[in-house]
């Protein structure tokens, strides 16, 4: 027990570090569902292999073809706060002789909950045309 006012405030001071210190380490998370993919024109000649990075974690979506529509089950949990990029990928194995195709980052962060829409993912000698949504969650 504490008995003079110095030791109090000193562990009145060490536990408030503690607490700032917890707070700054830990990071809040988002979470993203209702992710949707739908193919217009596929890029390869088989089927394009595609996932989507929010904030560098990378989502599956599985394989496209022309009309293919489809709704993941799946959420991601990215584990960092807004705002973060998302990208689209088509996948290629990333051997060093042939990396995995990045067809765009958005030209903006996401910065709000709430749900998105990209249409028309079209970039380069690639001739592929995507729309995909998905909702982002606080958690």
């Amino acid at each position: 027990m504490l008995r003079n006012t110095t030791g109090r405030r000193l562990m009145t001071a060490t536990l408030a570090l503690a607490c700032l210190m917890a707070a700054a380490t830990s990071q809040a998370a988002v979470l993203v569902t209702n992710v949707r993919v739908k193919c217009f024109q596929k890029n390869e000649i088989g089927q394009d292999e595609i996932f989507l990075k929010f904030g560098g974690q990378r989502f599956n979506m599985g394989n496209f073809s022309n009309g293919t529509d489809y709704t993941s089950p799946n959420s991601l949990l990215v584990n960092q706060n807004l705002p973060f990029y998302q990208e689209m990928w088509e996948d290629d194995g990333n051997h060093w002789y042939d990396g995995d195709d990045h067809w765009n980052t958005f030209d903006r962060f996401l910065t709000a909950y709430g749900p998105y829409g990209y249409p028309n993912i079209d970039t380069g000698p690639q001739t592929h045309d995507y729309y995909y949504w998905f909702t982002l969650n606080s958690v």
